[in-house]
């Protein structure tokens, strides 16, 4: 089975990385299969070299890595925002 990586762009280590993280996870539950997905925050603060090849510009930022192509969406979504935002990067999944 395949898993669909995201990984969530962040900015500092406030609670936002936490805050997304558990916005996004719950589209994918509403979305996805249980235990088909994996979400990775990432500080841009702590880790810049993956900002930079990744081409991430601006904050918060997700993106689905793997499988590719990638996809991404940037910018602040509530709960019903993120759901339309997973669904987004996975249409063109067969899932």
């Amino acid at each position: 089975m395949n898993i669909i990586i995201f990984h969530v762009y962040v900015a500092g280590a406030s609670g936002n990385g936490k805050q997304l993280l558990k916005l996004y996870d719950e589209a994918c539950k509403v979305c996805l299969k249980e235990g088909g997905y994996r979400i990775e925050i990432i500080d841009i603060l702590k880790k810049p070299q993956l900002a930079e090849k990744h081409k991430v510009l601006a904050t918060p930022t997700i993106s689905r890595t793997d499988p590719g192509p990638e996809k991404r969406i940037i910018g602040k979504l509530n709960n019903e925002q993120a759901v339309t935002a997973i669904k987004f990067l996975t249409e063109d999944l067969l899932i």
